[in-house]
């Protein structure tokens, strides 16, 4: 990777042959962990912050399978929200984070499935955590800081849109 006056020049590899080629981008987004490649690529560095978040896979009857949930309510999830992406007849990705020291993010999500009528008594198929980083400022990355917004959200909202994006069917692997 390497910066210029238009963005970011990569060096990536593509296809089945994994031939190597180059590509220029206004915007490059490090959505790959803790210890970002893309964050150390660019000479950002560490984030300095992180969010601790569980998500994982639930048994769910109750959500039209066109409708993504997002929770943001600062009493469940301090400094960032809750999710639920339906998956497949009855059964949907859920989770949700928190910027706040001391948060177990395990019983975040316990408090979010009881907290809403539609999630009490789903059943969890899988759940993996980790730790996101954030804190990136405009000025290290050449784009907006925190593109989520997440920090100038108000209030408690529930919001709902239509999911436009069909997951193919795959089997579940535990």
């Amino acid at each position: 990777m390497q910066r210029n006056n238009e963005g970011v020049r990569l060096q990536v590899q593509r296809g089945p042959n994994r031939a190597e080629q180059t590509i220029n981008v206004r915007l490059v987004i490090g959505a790959d962990g803790s210890h970002s490649a893309v964050a150390k690529g660019i000479g950002t560095g560490a984030a300095q912050e992180t969010i601790v978040a569980v998500g994982g896979e639930v048994t769910m009857q109750a959500q039209n399978d066109d409708m993504v949930e997002v929770y943001v309510q600062l009493d469940l999830a301090p400094g960032w929200f809750g999710w639920t992406i339906p998956l497949s007849a009855g059964v949907s990705r859920i989770g949700i984070g928190s910027d706040e020291r001391g948060k177990n993010p395990r019983r975040l999500l316990e408090g979010l499935m009881e907290r809403h009528e539609h999630l009490r008594g789903s059943i969890v198929l899988r759940l993996q955590g980790g730790a996101i980083p954030d804190g990136a400022s405009s000025a290290d990355c050449g784009a907006a800081g925190n593109v989520g917004g997440r920090r100038s959200w108000a209030g408690e909202t529930h919001i709902r849109w239509r999911n436009s994006y069909k997951h193919p069917q795959r089997k579940h692997m535990r």
